[in-house]
């Protein structure tokens, strides 16, 4: 059994539902008072929380979003379906466009198939690398060679009898998911397929369906939309896995045109320096992020020693820098960062001052200084120095390798400091 749908053209009744769920089709409305700040920007991405599991059939998809790249202009949320020691999974939480899975639609339903259409497009010009789209540094964390859960179908189920087997392994950059993916629970989605054996078994086709509420997508013109899998159909080698406009599982023909594509990928957390909270609660559901990653374009030296004073009680750091960008301009920030020695959270984070001339210009080689906060002396701390460029709240920020000011751990209290003058060997 298997229901068509048509992409939905924009009647009156699709306009009152995209303005009465306006939240569900449009990101958080930008804050022009957010700032990147110690208290909303955490190391890594162990502050991205994922596996909210749905409680029936019912409930729409909840968990964390990222946003990560660009389409038409627009930072791509995605729902994070994992988020582990290697990589952060992400899900795009809306259908982006449409397109063929195959073009021809008598050649393959293979995702890894070299005459894939969809996979081609995907990780070529008009997605990945089209202008408008992902930077060369989101582009370089993105993960190549993903195996992320090794996917399954329940014996028995709808999924087995659809698909048969799940397509474990990913050797892109950019895919699809698997259905054994959007019936995990721990990424946020209903073990549901949507469909209710009336009797007999699968293959007698007598089935229901009904509505599975965390697969449902909707597209950029806020109208629900089925969109494609990389599961290939069972039955029929020009067909392909579905999740169709009330998030059950389904299959079609792979040349039909009015099928959505939304996106996966997964991040290296190795280059991920920092996340930031943009709106919501961190560790809650709901919560959006922006992450911070290394781009081998930003650089900044410091020289060997740092001067290092005292005076009134203060500790007062001298900090001479230079600043190397590939593009001459792309650094907007230089910022010291103090991370805990023994759990790497942020102590303090802020732009080192005195970086900026008397017109708020960013001096790229200069000599900067740090006052250390008082708090700081109830902890062992690293501190570090970075090149940053900072985007828009919903997008992707840039930052060198921090450098180390201290070449071994500092352990801050007046009276290590001593009277007088301390030099301090930098790695």
């Amino acid at each position: 059994m298997r229901r068509r749908y048509v992409r939905p053209v924009a009647l009156a009744m699709s306009a009152v539902i995209g303005m009465g769920m306006a939240g569900v089709f449009h990101r958080s409305p930008v804050m022009a008072d957010w700032v990147k700040t110690a208290d909303n920007t955490y190391m890594g991405t162990g502050a991205i929380k994922w596996g909210f599991t749905p409680e029936n059939a019912d409930s729409p998809w909840t968990g964390s979003y990222v946003y990560y790249g660009r389409y038409d202009g627009d930072p791509i949320r995605f729902r994070v379906m994992t988020n582990n020691s290697y990589s952060i999974f992400l899900d795009s939480d809306r259908v982006l466009f449409y397109e063929p899975f195959d073009c021809i639609g008598e050649s393959t339903n293979e995702w890894a198939s070299t005459d894939c259409t969809l996979n081609r497009l995907l990780n070529g010009e008009e997605f990945l690398y089209r202008e408008d789209g992902f930077s060369e540094a989101e582009i370089a964390a993105i993960c190549d060679d993903n195996y992320i859960i090794p996917p399954y179908y329940e014996h028995g189920s709808y999924c087995e009898y659809r698909y048969g087997d799940p397509v474990p392994e990913i050797h892109d950059r950019v895919f699809l998911l698997d259905a054994s993916d959007v019936t995990n629970m721990e990424f946020g989605y209903s073990f549901d397929s949507g469909w209710d054996l009336v009797w007999g078994d699968w293959e007698d086709e007598d089935y229901a369906y009904h509505v599975v509420a965390s697969r449902q997508k909707y597209d950029l013109d806020g109208n629900l939309a089925s969109w494609w899998l990389r599961s290939a159909d069972n039955y029929h080698e020009t067909h392909v896995g579905t999740v169709d406009r009330d998030g059950d599982l389904n299959y079609e023909y792979g040349a039909l045109d009015d099928i959505g594509v939304a996106p996966a990928l997964c991040v290296d957390n190795d280059r991920v320096l920092f996340t930031s909270l943009v709106s919501g609660v961190p560790g809650q559901a709901g919560a959006e992020y922006k992450l911070t990653i290394n781009s081998d374009d930003l650089g900044i030296t410091i020289p060997e020693y740092c001067d290092t004073v005292m005076v009134d009680g203060h500790v007062t750091i001298t900090i001479p820098y230079s600043v190397t960008e590939t593009v001459p301009g792309t650094v907007n920030r230089i910022s010291i960062l103090v991370k805990d020695m023994f759990n790497g959270n942020i102590l303090y984070y802020d732009e080192l001052e005195g970086s900026r001339d008397s017109n708020g210009q960013l001096q790229t080689s200069g000599t900067g200084t740090l006052t250390l906060p008082d708090y700081l002396s109830d902890y062992a701390f690293e501190l570090y120095v970075l090149a940053e460029q900072l985007n828009g709240q919903y997008e992707t920020d840039y930052a060198s390798d921090p450098v180390s000011i201290f070449p071994k751990i500092y352990e801050y209290n007046y009276e290590d400091v001593g009277n007088g003058h301390v030099n301090s060997n930098v790695d």
